[in-house]
């Protein structure tokens, strides 16, 4: 049996993701502030991330599951948001934090969770984090999700330095983490960006105008596709792009 957690699961990226790891045979745990989304096959959480607590409460289900059944274990650390933008003097502190709880804080202490919960599963266990490219290149009013990415590459190395093969006591060479950036896609948060002024907008608008952006059904099959790629986790901090 093959279990895949997905945050973020309720649109976009993470519902398309969702999708297609039920018609590949995962038993998806799903995870979102909105309800199951109509036909999705997965189990529910409804939960803001935001409450550190009750993100790591989120993977409760996995204690009443039978791991010695599980042969792959698959967290997609998938919710987040681009907000705030704006220049960094005028960002709301309330907003700063609130920010860095969903991007940075939520996948830590589910990552925790998730590592701790399976640790006794013979399950190779697998932690995809969804990173962006603004993680690797400074982007003007992006200061937050710049810092929140980055710093959620910097986790996904760390994991890694615990589990990796020379870690010894700390861990097994059967789990490993990879920050994957899925490209550009067309969503909801892509067009909020278009909405807001700061200096690279231009760029983006030019990639909707130009029908550059992905769909988030075609960015979930790159996704997938790289989730199929022998070797997961030999690259940290990878792109789908890298592979087109």
């Amino acid at each position: 049996m093959k279990v895949a957690i997905v945050s973020g699961a309720s649109a976009g990226l993470g519902l398309a993701l969702a999708r297609k790891l039920v018609e590949a045979g995962y038993e998806v745990l799903g995870i979102a502030r909105s309800p199951r989304p109509e036909g999705l096959r997965a189990e529910w959480r409804q939960i803001d991330l935001r409450d550190v607590r009750d993100a790591a409460a989120a993977l409760d289900p996995l204690d009443d599951m039978d791991g010695t059944n599980v042969t792959e274990a698959l967290l997609v650390l998938n919710a987040g948001t681009e907000e705030p933008i704006g220049p960094i003097g005028k960002l709301a502190v309330e907003d700063i934090a609130a920010h860095v709880a969903l991007n940075l804080t939520a996948p830590m202490a589910m990552t925790a969770a998730f590592l701790s919960k399976t640790e006794g599963w013979p399950a190779e266990r697998r932690i995809l984090a969804v990173s962006s490219g603004a993680s690797r290149r400074a982007t003007a009013y992006w200061s937050a999700y710049t810092a929140s990415k980055s710093g959620l590459d910097g986790f996904v190395r760390a994991v890694n330095a615990e589990y990796s093969e020379g870690a010894g006591a700390a861990g097994a060479p059967r789990t490993a983490a990879v920050a994957l950036a899925p490209g550009v896609i067309d969503t909801a948060m892509q067009q909020r960006v278009r909405e807001t002024d700061f200096p690279t907008v231009s760029r983006y608008r030019g990639l909707k105008d130009k029908g550059e952006l992905a769909s988030a059904d075609e960015a979930a099959a790159r996704v997938m596709a790289y989730l199929a790629r022998p070797g997961f986790g030999s690259v940290e901090l990878d792109d789908v792009r890298n592979y087109e």
